[in-house]
């Protein structure tokens, strides 16, 4: 391995095989040097410990992402606030239900200050959430989402049902309290977004308000 970004991003790509092929992170620098093949001193140049490179993992997460949700958007109607929303949900999700090994990890910083605060996770949260809220905004503007409805409280909302999903499809498993046909997580979760989605901006208003 040769220069130090050609290094991080090698071992970054290492411990992603690893992560994709065991479900898990290598447990210590020790084991990415085996995997690496090079010695551990090399290892700690780049990542001094394993937390530095959990979060470097979390930041290629991130990126991967941050494109698909941007490739969703611009691939909505330009003119309608609604549709992006739902482009902007669904590319989330999607890319979880397709990349389900990392995003438990970025996941992970969710719940934990410390992972959180060695990555870039806030940053891109934080940049998702400013888009949210624009195109809610934009939204209630065009009449798509009702005047007097609070938009803190849809954005607490929202938040807390993305976190619910998100949840599930990092454990794999359905939500205990569906019943219903469904089997697959990445369609029930979909399904779930839609429906929340839907209830905050009618489909209904949201065709009706569209610029002729």
């Amino acid at each position: 391995m040769n220069g130090s970004g050609n290094r991080y991003q090698e071992l970054i790509a290492i411990a992603l095989r690893s992560l994709d092929n065991t479900g898990q992170l290598p447990h210590s620098l020790q084991e990415l040097a085996a995997l690496a093949e090079v010695p551990q001193s090399e290892i700690e140049e780049v990542f001094p410990s394993i937390l530095l490179l959990r979060g470097g993992l979390i930041n290629h997460g991130l990126a991967l992402l941050a494109e698909d949700i941007r490739q969703g958007v611009v691939a909505a109607d330009p003119a309608n606030p609604c549709a992006q929303i739902k482009a902007l949900a669904r590319a989330y999700f999607t890319w979880g239900s397709m990349h389900r090994a990392l995003f438990r990890v970025m996941a992970s910083a969710l719940f934990d200050p410390e992972i959180a605060a060695s990555s870039d996770f806030d940053l891109h949260r934080n940049s998702i959430r400013n888009l949210m809220e624009k195109k809610l905004h934009e939204s209630q503007s065009l009449g798509q989402i009702p005047a007097d409805r609070d938009l803190g409280v849809v954005m607490a909302n929202l938040h807390a049902v993305v976190l619910g999903i998100s949840s599930m499809l990092t454990q794999g498993r359905l939500d205990p309290w569906y019943k219903g046909p469904v089997t697959d997580t990445e369609e029930l979760a979909l399904m779930m977004i839609e429906a929340f989605l839907e209830q905050t901006i009618p489909y209904e208003a949201a065709i009706r308000n569209q610029p002729e």
